[in-house]
């Protein structure tokens, strides 16, 4: 359940990001929401005790990914560069996940 949280958040956020990029309508707020709520997700997973806190380490991290990847100044970016961050930014995810449920 938590690879398919981070790979819709993920999907979400690089749809609006390249849309931004080209110049295309796009509204930031979808981005925003979906990780806010994975967070959150996240969070009453470590409350409950079901995780470990690395987990919700990892999607505060894509979540701080996110709010500086829609940011105007990053949206010259070029796409080859964002699919590098965003294969970067899975795999810290991935490994959170799996620290948290080491832990």
């Amino acid at each position: 359940m938590l690879l398919a949280l981070q790979a819709v958040t993920a999907i979400i956020y690089v749809r609006i990001r390249l849309r931004l990029a080209r110049n295309e309508p796009a509204r930031r707020a979808p981005a925003f929401w979906s990780h806010g709520a994975a967070f959150a997700l996240v969070g009453g997973l470590v409350i409950a005790g079901w995780i470990g806190g690395p987990a919700l380490a990892a999607f505060a991290l894509v979540g701080l990914r996110c709010w500086i990847g829609l940011l105007p100044r990053s949206l010259s970016t070029p796409a080859p560069l964002v699919g590098g961050q965003e294969v970067l930014a899975s795999l810290i995810t991935v490994a959170g996940i799996a620290l948290g449920m080491h832990f």
